[in-house]
């Protein structure tokens, strides 16, 4: 083939692969802001300020003092210069960056594989609907960057190996830096280096070119530290002891699991997937997990003769691109009890894998039992015709935020963030009974929460269910940063409560009880008094409207009201355990220390 030939073969198979990608993601470009970009983007003053850039590289991708991704912002910030508040530019951007990826990875393997399996692992990476998640919605972009300049920073040391060529090794480590300041996941790349001269080259290795190598990626590693630690962005969610790490990391390879299953048969991809952590390593499935993967691990100590260099770098690649979110390094949760297994997690990890898939079906097309091609190039066609079709599917549910929500609230009704998230949605909207029913729904999964709760309060109020919004708002025992918020939303209902007691209207259970609650709240115990002695005339046997009074009672120092209260609790609460067992506790209490209510 030619040098015309070659480069007219290269362009066309790229326009290919652009074009392909197109056509998958274009039914999500139309979609606007959704999730995290709300704080990221919209409500982000630094964005809207490109004079103030360099503040980006002071703090934290949240605010907090966790994750460190200044280069995401920077991006941010340019297309919020040149196109404001247009969403369509900033999937576009999401889009032509993973269309880079892909023709990244083309060109790396390239340099290792003969023929075309390089451009075949650049196509399945490229079409591959386990990374929708990433490219479909713009808060992936840090997974996005964080790729490119990985695989620009591999390929530039790659040639700097081989041509022994400084350049080459200055635009690695700057290629790296950027990676690092995009997501910390970038942090990986020289270990993956690493093991490409051990598998791919070990006959040219020597200690004073390994040396010679990493130094600087070293040196930029504690740069990137130290800057982080100056600015005070260095918080790392750890286990709270090892045992709960150890089930964390159980759990994790429990997800794994799930996650090459998607790889190969991807039918059940949803948003923010997670993962219930285990509570004790008696549940039968660890069982079943630590038998996998030692099975796993033990084929592959059987093969290994076998195994290809490339191939045996990909299984290396593939467990270092995974040790970021292996919750060895830090609890990476997403609600009380479970971890975040995200599909986007997958998306650098999946380079090597698509590596790997590309280079066993090419060996195996090839091996000599085959009489005819065909077949296989059949069910070849057939399978990446399902995996562009499956793409297609979950960027149709990307295009609206709601939609998104609800297919993947199907699969995990229990993810509080997700659930707030839709109740917050279905509030912008109007629907005030669908986005109560998702805010109880984050309540019930994470009750300590604030923010939920609050939200709830707020749907209820806006319902005109005073008594109600009231009980939300005050069960609240520590608001957080929503302290102001819980402060300004309390004034409402309680001038609302307030003026229909005062004209005499008709006020519900519910409503007493909120007063209640209120008054008692506030150091008020004769008007809390009142309101639940209204309550418990409509309704005797209103277990916390008389667990309330008791109380009130009880703080108040009328210790023989507060023992007739706990007595009537007693009588109406004897098939209800835990309240039963909470007032002969409380009865208990009082007799110690005020035996003379009881004479």
């Amino acid at each position: 083939m030619t040098l015309d030939a070659r480069h007219r073969s290269i362009f066309l198979k790229s326009l290919f692969l652009a074009t392909c990608v197109f056509l998958i993601y274009s039914f999500s470009m139309g979609s606007g802001f959704k999730t995290d970009d709300r704080y990221s983007i919209m409500m982000n003053p630094l964005i809207h300020d490109f004079g103030r850039a360099g503040e980006f590289f002071k703090q934290g991708y949240f605010g907090d003092r966790s994750y460190y991704r200044p280069l995401v912002y920077l991006t941010y910030a340019a297309e919020y210069h040149v196109f404001g508040e247009n969403a369509f530019y900033y999937n576009l951007d999401n889009i032509l960056i993973h269309i880079a990826n892909s023709l990244l990875i083309w060109a790396l393997v390239s340099l290792w594989l003969p023929g075309r399996v390089g451009f075949w692992a650049g196509f399945l990476f490229a079409v591959h609907p386990i990374h929708w998640e990433a490219v479909a919605n713009i808060s992936g972009r840090s997974v996005l960057l964080c790729t490119l300049f990985s695989l620009a920073s591999f390929y530039a040391l790659i040639r700097a190996f081989e041509q022994n060529s400084r350049r080459w090794l200055a635009a690695s480590v700057a290629f790296f830096i950027l990676a690092l300041l995009s997501k910390e996941a970038g942090g990986v790349m020289p270990a993956v280096f690493f093991f490409y001269l051990i598998c791919v080259r070990p006959a040219q290795l020597s200690w004073k070119r390994l040396a010679y190598y990493f130094f600087p990626f070293a040196v930029a590693v504690v740069g990137y530290l130290i800057v982080r630690k100056f600015w005070g962005v260095d918080f790392i969610y750890a286990w709270p002891t090892l045992q709960e790490q150890a089930l964390g990391v159980l759990a994790f390879l429990r997800s794994l699991i799930t996650h090459l299953r998607l790889m190969i048969w991807p039918v059940d991809l949803h948003f923010d997937r997670s993962q219930a952590v285990y509570t004790s390593f008696n549940n039968p499935e660890i069982l079943y997990v630590v038998a996998l993967w030692t099975l796993i691990i033990a084929q592959y100590w059987i093969w290994r003769r076998h195994i290809q260099p490339v191939e045996r770098l990909c299984l290396a690649w593939m467990v270092i691109g995974l040790f970021p979110v292996s919750q060895i390094v830090a609890a990476i949760g997403v609600a009380p009890g479970y971890i975040s297994t995200a599909e986007h997690f997958m998306y650098l990890p999946g380079i090597p894998f698509c590596i790997l898939l590309v280079s066993l079906t090419s060996r195996m097309i090839s091996a000599p039992f085959w009489v005819s091609h065909r077949p296989m190039q059949v069910f070849i066609a057939a399978y990446m015709i399902f995996l562009i079709v499956m793409n297609i599917q979950q960027n149709f549910y990307a295009r609206n935020e709601v939609v998104m929500l609800e297919q993947s609230l199907a699969y995990q009704p229990y993810n509080a963030r997700l659930q707030n998230l839709a109740g917050y949605l279905y509030a912008k909207e109007g629907n005030d009974r669908k986005a109560e029913e998702h805010f109880e729904l984050a309540v019930r999964a994470d009750p300590f929460n604030p923010s939920p709760r609050i939200s709830l309060g707020k749907s209820q109020c806006d319902q005109g269910r005073f008594g109600e919004c009231l009980v939300q708002y005050l069960s609240v025992s520590d608001p957080g940063p929503f302290g102001g918020l819980l402060n300004d939303n309390l004034r409402y209902p309680v001038e609302k409560l307030e003026a229909k007691i005062m004209a005499g209207g008709r006020v519900s259970q519910m409503e007493w009880f909120g007063w209640g609650m209120y008054q008692s709240k506030i150091g008020q115990p004769a008007e809390a008094i009142a309101a639940l002695e209204n309550l418990l005339k409509m309704n005797p046997r209103h277990i916390s409207g008389l667990i309330l009074l008791a109380s009130v009672y009880e703080t108040s120092g009328n210790i023989g009201q507060a023992r007739e209260c706990y007595l009537k609790l007693r009588d109406i609460s004897l098939f209800q355990s835990s309240i039963f067992n909470y007032v002969v506790e409380r009865l208990a209490n009082l007799r110690m220390n005020h035996s003379e209510a009881f004479r």
